[in-house]
């Protein structure tokens, strides 16, 4: 990310959060914080899941815009540079649209994360209305007043916080915009996502959300 922003007028600052891992990752966040002046730690000795995590990196953030990205960096640092652009421009949310870059002879990975991506955004579609959004990117951006007002929405800690944040942008009649990107697996890199289990967990959430706040979603807040 430094990278893609040093060449830019703007300031930044990457923070490092820690969702109580058990390997060497904390130890890791250390060093780079002590050697990096762009860097901090936000650590957590348990585990508190997705959704908790990242809105707990937006809390100690102090940017106009914030935002997260994946540790297995599967979307490069340099779209970060059109979603910037876009909430500079005025959306309030920007996030990266996947297109997966696949290896056909690695099948676990094309079943464990495409079929698994196509049948949740086909769900998304049918039960909360949101139709073309890639809601599980893990490369979302929020101008800072967006992001708060959303955490303060938030009822989900998980997985399903990215979901309910895009479902709720739409219900507030934010605008968001979507900029296609290639997905590229990480050599080496594995998913903490239990297919089943996890997927049950999201089916359920889904599902929750549809009944307690319908699917009538604002249709003019869009961008692609």
């Amino acid at each position: 990310f430094s990278a893609a922003l040093a060449p830019t007028r703007w300031s930044w600052e990457i923070l490092l959060c820690d969702d109580g891992s058990r390997d060497a990752t904390a130890e890791v966040c250390r060093r780079l914080e002590r050697e990096l002046p762009f860097c901090r730690f936000i650590p957590s000795a348990v585990n508190r899941g997705r959704g908790r995590n990242v809105s707990d990196g937006f809390l100690h953030s102090r940017g106009t815009f914030v935002g997260f990205a994946d540790a297995d960096a599967s979307t490069r640092a340099f779209y970060l540079l059109p979603l910037l652009d876009a909430l500079g421009s005025g959306f309030d949310m920007a996030q990266a649209h996947r297109t997966y870059k696949l290896n056909p002879l690695d099948l676990p990975f094309i079943f464990h994360r495409v079929v698994a991506h196509v049948v949740y955004a086909a769900l998304v579609r049918r039960l909360l209305g949101l139709r073309g959004h890639d809601t599980e990117t893990g490369f979302k951006f929020f101008r800072r007043e967006a992001a708060m007002r959303l955490i303060e929405m938030s009822e989900h800690s998980g997985w399903f916080w990215d979901t309910e944040v895009v479902a709720n942008a739409h219900r507030l009649g934010m605008r968001v915009a979507e900029v296609p990107s290639l997905f590229v697996r990480t050599k080496g890199m594995g998913s903490t996502v239990r297919l089943l289990r996890d997927s049950w967990s999201q089916f359920r959430a889904l599902v929750a959300h549809r009944r307690r706040h319908g699917a009538g979603l604002r249709r003019d807040c869009c961008s692609g």
